[in-house]
């Protein structure tokens, strides 16, 4: 369960090698006298005390923080945000979880690393909880905080790590992690390509409710998720975007002849 000041890694996908990402673009100036804009900047430390043999473990998973931080900040923007500055990352010899944040703390467990050395994926997830920031909310939403986590993790940074069906018949979109992730990312594909931005922003303000969706996308939560298992509870981003066109297919195909099709969905 998430809460304001820790938020719990549960379910991790394994994954051998880390994946390949782009480098960085920084901004273009104006002018040739206006200065160049500086992406977020995170000062990161590496703790191997409890853990010496994960000392190379450690200078990668620094790496990909470091250059994921950035891109994190850019899919989860607010206005009036300072994101922090400083970053520890502290491997515990005994832990009864993968991982986990808590304020400027990424901590990991070590064991998990030695039986586990490629799910490096598990870093991004706990790093997009310290860009969240989020205060407490209006309704508990921990199931939305740990779905924006892996929605970041599973459609941005590795898109290629396979995804289990998910069972239409008991799932629901408060069980968090991957089920919330591929319903965010189907509704974000179906209805508002700025939806996360959006619910990021409301619980970064300590604003969070179920309501937002409503507001959001002219439907209710209840309503998202029934036409989510409709269309088969899509679980990656492939599956995502042949339900979206399926969709948009199906909508064409009920129009009168001589009629206009629909623009397709943004």
């Amino acid at each position: 369960m998430h809460t304001p000041i820790l938020m719990i890694t549960l379910a991790l996908g394994l994954n051998t090698e880390p994946p390949a990402t782009p480098a960085l673009t920084t901004a273009q100036t104006p002018t040739p006298a206006a200065a160049p804009v500086s992406a977020p900047s995170l000062t990161i430390t590496v703790s191997t005390e409890q853990a010496p043999d994960l000392a190379e473990w450690g200078d990668k998973a620094k790496t990909i923080c470091t250059e994921w931080w950035p891109k994190i900040l850019a899919e989860l923007p607010s206005d009036g945000f300072k994101p922090r500055e400083d970053l520890l990352i502290e491997f515990k010899k005994n832990y009864n979880v993968p991982a986990a944040a808590a304020g400027g703390r990424i901590m990991v467990n070590a064991e998990h690393v030695r039986r586990n050395p490629g799910d490096l994926g598990m870093m991004v997830h706990e790093l997009v909880h310290i860009a969240q920031a989020y205060p407490g909310q209006k309704e508990n939403l921990g199931w939305l905080t740990e779905g924006i986590a892996d929605y970041i993790r599973f459609w941005k940074y590795e898109p290629q790590t396979k995804q289990r069906q998910i069972n239409i018949e008991k799932a629901s979109y408060r069980d968090a992690y991957r089920t919330t992730a591929a319903f965010l990312a189907w509704a974000c594909h179906t209805y508002d390509t700025t939806l996360v931005t959006k619910l990021n922003a409301r619980l970064r303000a300590g604003k969070g409710e179920a309501a937002m969706f409503k507001e959001f996308t002219g439907m209710t939560v209840d309503e998202l998720w029934a036409e989510f298992i409709a269309a088969g509870a899509p679980s990656s981003p492939e599956a995502t975007a042949k339900a979206k066109t399926k969709k948009t297919d199906n909508i064409k195909s009920t129009k009168a002849p001589g009629t206009a099709s629909p623009a397709p969905e943004q």
